[in-house]
């Protein structure tokens, strides 16, 4: 078959505003945007392999609304939050559905940061990072129906460090809820059953992960 494909195009629009607020110890960035993709480009699974198609288009709409404040000297507060409409023109590749949401295009995402520092006998400070992070549910293949649910993640760290800077020592935890999901679905080839259309593969994400950190500046 003939590998060549077209070049995808992608007309962007966006209006945002940047703000600073009480005195700079708060900022707030807000957008909302719209995206007219042309030629939308898929890799096609073929049972054993890939290929690349064009289908005609997908749009992608959405805001965006980010914000930082300094609560007092040593506490920050950090915000985000994403809402996404999208949708896959009429002609997508078989056997996704015409006006599908895009892959990895999840309605609503979120992370909500908190850092906080404070100084500690013999020029040391000690530290305290955590954020908590949602993903609405969402497609992770085109080719594939089934969603990813709807989760969320918890990191954290507590440490010491330097007054310099040159060096800190911290103990964290990465998604500390021991959160299962996947990051992303796939068909294995050559794998077929009366019963099963399609064995459906997953690559999982890592998961509660926690350790022992030193950092020394060189």
């Amino acid at each position: 078959e003939d590998p060549t494909y077209e070049p995808e195009y992608v007309d962007a629009w966006e209006v945002g505003i940047k703000k600073d607020f009480l005195s700079g110890r708060g900022r707030i960035n807000a957008a909302v945007f719209y995206n007219d993709i042309e030629d939308i480009q898929f890799s096609v699974f073929t049972g054993t392999g890939f290929r690349v198609e064009n289908a005609s288009s997908a749009e992608v709409a959405g805001l965006e609304l980010e914000s930082f404040f300094a609560v007092t000297e040593r506490l920050l507060l950090g915000f985000s939050m994403t809402y996404l409409d999208t949708q896959y023109g009429d002609d997508i590749p078989e056997p996704a559905p015409p006006g599908r949401e895009l892959t990895h295009a999840p309605q609503w995402a979120g992370v909500l940061n908190l850092g906080y520092e404070h100084p500690l006998p013999g020029d040391l400070v000690g530290f305290i990072n955590a954020n908590w992070s949602y993903r609405d549910k969402t497609y992770v293949a085109y080719d594939i129906q089934d969603q990813q649910s709807a989760y969320d993640l918890l990191g954290l760290q507590l440490g010491v460090r330097g007054q310099d800077g040159e060096w800190d020592l911290r103990a964290w935890c990465s998604n500390c809820l021991d959160e299962d999901y996947a990051t992303a679905f796939f068909n294995a080839p050559f794998y077929f059953d009366d019963n099963l259309d399609q064995y459906k593969g997953q690559f999982l994400a890592p998961p509660r992960t926690y350790g022992l950190t030193l950092r020394l500046a060189m």
